[in-house]
């Protein structure tokens, strides 16, 4: 005997037609009414049972009395390891996410604002300055087919606006600000990585328009020069509906 609620075993007979492609993307999910009738259960759990689906993300609703339907997010993969070969970036006419995009068959764009700040204290200490000095903030708001797809800022220590002036510039630099600081003699020879997961803040949520229950990843990348000095500082967030983080590990020491 299935001991679990009922709204919950009407949730996993759903999701079951989702995974299965009986419910498509787009598709509209059956009413309240139709799951209470062909369920027999009442129009309460069958509300339940959809709420539920709409907090994992699967399901989203139409607005007041207009039913719901499956979410149409088509996954892409974010490839962390490639995005900063050298080999990308000596060759580089645009910047390599959006060329990761493209070569994916979606459409890319941004939405740039460029300004001056102080970093946070976990940026300040990743880049080696004091959290009183001003940062150069490039954020990136990353659209694939229209749709928010990631929040990227990327901070840059004075010393490299100084060394490279257009990262403080408002225009969108092709090639990217990593290809800029390479070609200027700051490639970058070992890189460091965290990822944590956590809920989205109010306005991540807003921004990227994302469903109830739905974590991002925050994926902050610090690449070094061979003096071991900090390149750049980039935070990304992640929706976990929209993006499989690949890396690509060398297990050899050398």
């Amino acid at each position: 005997m299935d001991t679990k609620p009922r709204y919950e075993q009407v949730a996993l007979r759903l999701r079951g037609r989702i995974a299965s492609g009986e419910l498509s993307p787009g598709d509209r999910m059956p009413s309240e009414n139709q799951l209470s009738t062909e369920m027999d259960v009442s129009r309460d759990v069958a509300r339940k049972a959809l709420q539920l689906l709409v907090n994992e993300g699967l399901v989203e609703s139409l607005g007041r009395q207009q039913g719901y339907r499956v979410r149409d997010v088509q996954p892409l993969t974010y490839h962390a390891t490639r995005s900063e070969l050298a080999s990308r970036r000596r060759g580089a006419t645009a910047d390599i996410w959006m060329t990761d995009v493209i070569e994916a068959g979606r459409r890319p764009a941004i939405a740039l604002s460029v300004y001056m700040d102080k970093p946070s204290a976990e940026v300040a200490e990743l880049l080696g300055i004091d959290q009183s000095e001003d940062v150069a903030v490039r954020r990136r708001l990353r659209l694939v087919d229209d749709q928010a797809y990631a929040i990227s800022i990327a901070h840059f220590a004075p010393w490299a606006v100084k060394k490279v002036p257009d990262l403080a510039s408002p225009a969108d630099l092709q090639p990217g600000p990593a290809a800029l600081l390479s070609r200027a003699g700051h490639d970058p020879v070992r890189i460091m990585d965290r990822v944590r997961l956590r809920m989205p803040t109010p306005d991540e949520r807003d921004i990227l328009r994302m469903p109830p229950g739905v974590p991002v990843a925050v994926h902050i990348r610090t690449p070094y020069d061979d003096a071991g000095t900090a390149v750049r500082v980039t935070v990304t967030i992640l929706p976990g509906d929209r993006w499989t983080l690949e890396y690509e590990v060398n297990p050899r020491d050398v």
